[in-house]
């Protein structure tokens, strides 16, 4: 699979941001890791949404993570696409007196 070119088709798609083959001990507090396939910080709920119809689409297995703090990851990475909701999803709205804010 070409992983270059499904990154560069997701990104027409999102506002996040979409990286390949993006070496995981960079998204880590252990700091190890092989690459992720895909890796998708996204940005709004939409782009959630785009993501995950892109795994069906291209039939990608999913992995969700946080911020990567205790999680370990292989040297050989991870297949398919990583979607990482810690430094995305940071919107708010206040009507009223409710605050709904994204949980990223």
């Amino acid at each position: 699979m070409d992983w270059q070119e499904l990154a560069f088709e997701l990104r027409q798609k999102i506002s996040g941001q979409v990286l390949a083959r993006a070496p995981m001990e960079r998204f880590t507090t252990w700091r190890v890791g092989g690459p992720a396939d895909l890796l998708v910080i996204p940005w709004t709920k939409e782009d959630v949404q785009e993501a995950l119809l892109f795994t069906r689409k291209h039939d990608l297995p999913i992995t969700v993570i946080g911020n990567g703090s205790n999680l370990l990851v292989l040297d050989r990475g991870i297949r398919g696409l990583v979607l990482k909701f810690a430094g995305g999803l940071n919107t708010s709205h206040l009507e009223g007196n409710i605050l709904t804010a994204d949980g990223g």
